[in-house]
């Protein structure tokens, strides 16, 4: 029995990480830059790729705790207020412990980088996956390397299934929304081109003084 159960998490870890396979591909639907703003697709996939290198330089930092969290916890103004050693140790862990608990409830993704850092691969990096599952075969080439759950314990395979799969709905739930973020900008941009406008226009237009002289 606990062979059989194995070989299912083996083959639940499997299937996350080859479900990475073009996890980032981003949607078709993006509103056609207006002319008028001088704006081209090649804008339009400067955008996109600027968008996805925040979100990439967001995740590889750390996400929403940091990459440094223990040393803050650690920071005179948080454990360095209580004088007892044991306070402090105390003070670190619980921190540690809750972070880890928020992470698990509600942004598990945050752990991909503990299986390496977060890069795009393929033509066009439609995947995005963390180095260390990745094996790189030249020029563009790479698969994603499954022999690293050969030797992983089931709680090991456990927990790799339950951050690649939440990290894979993530980044797809990310790209889906692409294209709305896309729009919202040029409706800011479409705003500011129209107060330039009518200022341009407002400054052209001769004041009363010309108009009876």
């Amino acid at each position: 029995m606990k062979r059989e159960n194995k070989e299912t998490l083996r083959a639940r870890a499997e299937a996350a990480l080859q479900d990475m396979y073009h996890n980032a591909t981003l949607p078709w639907n993006f509103e056609e830059p207006p002319a008028e703003l001088g704006l081209n697709d090649e804008c339009l996939w400067q955008w996109q790729a600027d968008m996805a290198r925040y979100e990439i330089d967001y995740i590889n930092s750390g996400g929403a705790y940091g990459l440094a969290y223990r040393d803050t916890l650690a920071a005179p103004c948080n454990a360095g207020r209580y004088t007892s050693k044991a306070a402090q140790h105390y003070y670190i862990r619980k921190g540690m412990r809750d972070m880890r608990r928020e992470r698990d409830e509600y942004a598990r993704w945050e752990n991909i980088t503990d299986y390496g850092r977060l890069y795009q691969w393929g033509r066009g990096g439609a995947t995005l996956a963390p180095d260390g599952i990745i094996k790189e075969l030249g020029g563009s080439g790479f698969r994603i390397n499954t022999s690293i759950i050969d030797d992983m314990t089931a709680e090991e395979l456990t927990r790799l299934s339950l951050v690649v799969e939440s990290f894979n709905r993530y980044v797809r739930v990310v790209c889906d929304h692409f294209p709305q973020i896309w729009a919202d900008h040029l409706t800011e941009l479409k705003t500011e081109y129209g107060a330039q406008l009518a200022g341009k226009i407002e400054s052209e237009r001769p004041d009363m003084y010309e108009l009876v002289n």
